[in-house]
């Protein structure tokens, strides 16, 4: 079953994009090749590398020695707000536990964080732990590789193989996405989400041709819808 997977034309495609896609994801250099950080890249690109490094999202001092280090700039137009943690303290009286909220630490400076959808850094940190800046695009590649290969497999139920691979290279290629996976930012991620989201539903869920079992309800069928929708929801507050 696995071996007839792999060898599918969706999964062949697949892996030859990722074999070359990933090796220049790995070998550039980012700083220097993508040149400063673009749009909203120095907030994500932070709050990726301080989840990985630091398991937080809170930025100080270390954060910034770690974009300085890694740019030879600072963070630009990065989007930070205050922040006021819950901490339990324990009360001789009842209830007995209390929650307070603590705006500032030990030291009595300031708490600030990455004020983005934290969504985009979580699936990035092994690749962060991989490869540093250069985890992030590989992560990018790796979620087109597996829109190629959703998207072939989708359309090779209804056409010829050829036809499957052309239209999707054609999808993903010729559009804005080949743009926005050489930015660190959760664009690629967004589309990727959505787009397998549409792929789990029509495959697997309500939305199945009827040749294939998709008018008949089946714990699978639901299942599948269920994770659909779940899918778009995460994207929706990424």
């Amino acid at each position: 079953m696995i071996r007839r997977t792999l060898s599918t034309p969706g999964a062949i495609v697949a892996w030859l994009f990722l074999a070359t896609a990933g090796a220049a994801a790995l070998t550039i250099d980012v700083p220097r090749d993508a040149y400063s950080p673009k749009g909203d890249e120095s907030t994500y690109v932070g709050m990726a590398l301080s989840l990985a490094h630091d398991g937080d999202v809170r930025f100080d001092a270390r954060d910034l020695q770690r974009f300085w280090q890694l740019y030879g700039v600072g963070p630009e137009g990065v989007f930070l707000s205050r922040g006021a943690p819950w901490v339990p303290r324990l009360t001789s009286r009842p209830p007995f536990v209390t929650i307070e909220h603590a705006s500032k630490d030990k030291r009595g400076v300031e708490r600030l964080y990455f004020a983005k959808a934290f969504l985009y850094a979580v699936p990035a940190v092994p690749f962060v732990w991989l490869a540093g800046l250069n985890g992030l695009l590989l992560m990018n590649v790796v979620l087109l590789a597996l829109v190629l290969w959703a998207g072939i497999e989708m359309l090779r139920a209804r056409s010829t193989p050829l036809a499957a691979i052309l239209f999707t290279s054609a999808f993903v290629c010729g559009s804005a996405v080949v743009v926005y996976g050489a930015w660190l930012t959760p664009e690629v991620l967004n589309f990727a989400g959505v787009f397998l989201a549409y792929w789990l539903w029509h495959t697997y869920g309500s939305a199945r041709p009827v040749e294939a079992g998709g008018a008949e309800s089946s714990a699978r069928t639901r299942w599948a819808d269920v994770a659909a929708v779940a899918l778009v929801g995460v994207m929706a507050y990424s």
